[in-house]
């Protein structure tokens, strides 16, 4: 039970062992399974859970009888009822569990009658209640202003691994858009990795393609330096495009009247 304390909460680095034990005293593991709910509409749940393990889904139901995907909740990160944990009126939205879950939970009142005693836990509490809100204003800004494409790649950037685990229904509510529209999408993104694939595998091919030629040009040269003034220093790695180039930049820039470069031999042959 401790050491699961302990990750939880291993980012607030300000809070000591007795910090910690305090905490225990006030924290329980909850198990959920799957389909199981945690908070439904109109309850009054005060616990304020982390996912140690599983996957929590937080949706409402319209006017229309149809279920809007608000949040996922996957292992490492906060969940529970902030109507009511913040402002003490009843939830209005649903959690339920998609896979069986283990939680940890705490009653909201009892870390705030706590951290009336304790000042780091009191710090705890206020640097968590600000990364609810900043959460809160970055989801707004993600339906305000991203493309529905960009909205989904940003899902698969911020929950890596997670969309093989949810439907896509699901999926779709939760981006705002359709099932059609969802699909659409993936299979543009697949299309466009496939072309950057196939675009990547003909870059090599030339690229190899094009080190080869130049690896038969060195060699011819290394060949008529050896016969011509006995040149026998060693290839280094390296060392190979260097002297290659080195033949290219004389060829290019001596005049056509001094004796020519050893390396005009080898180029010659490959006009």
């Amino acid at each position: 039970m401790l050491e699961n304390i302990k990750a939880a909460f291993h980012q607030f680095t300000f809070l000591g062992p007795n910090d910690l034990m305090e905490l225990a005293s006030i924290i329980k593991i909850r198990q959920l399974k799957k389909g199981e709910h945690l908070v439904r509409v109109g309850e009054y749940n005060y616990a304020a859970v982390k996912v140690l393990k599983g996957l929590l889904y937080h949706y409402v139901i319209d006017d229309n009888g149809m279920e809007k995907a608000l949040l996922f909740v996957p292992e490492g990160m906060n969940s529970g009822a902030m109507q009511t944990m913040m402002a003490g009126k009843a939830a209005d939205e649903n959690i339920m569990a998609l896979e069986d879950t283990i939680l940890l939970c705490a009653d909201v009142r009892e870390l705030e009658k706590t951290a009336d005693k304790n000042i780091r836990v009191m710090k705890m509490l206020n640097q968590s209640y600000k990364q609810i809100i900043s959460e809160a204003a970055e989801r707004i800004r993600f339906l305000a202003v991203h493309t529905p494409e960009e909205r989904y790649l940003h899902f698969r950037k911020t929950y890596p691994n997670l969309e093989q685990r949810i439907k896509q229904k699901d999926l779709a509510s939760y981006l705002c858009i359709t099932d059609t529209s969802l699909s659409r999408i993936r299979a543009r993104i697949a299309k466009r990795l496939i072309s950057l694939l196939l675009t990547e595998l003909v870059l090599r091919q030339l690229f190899y393609g094009h080190r080869q030629v130049l690896s038969q040009s060195f060699q011819r040269y290394i060949k008529y330096r050896k016969n011509n003034d006995g040149y026998q220093e060693p290839i280094r790695n390296g060392n190979r495009f260097v002297f290659l180039f080195q033949g290219l930049y004389y060829r290019r820039h001596t005049n056509k009247n001094e004796t020519p470069n050893p390396a005009d031999a080898v180029f010659s042959n490959n006009r």
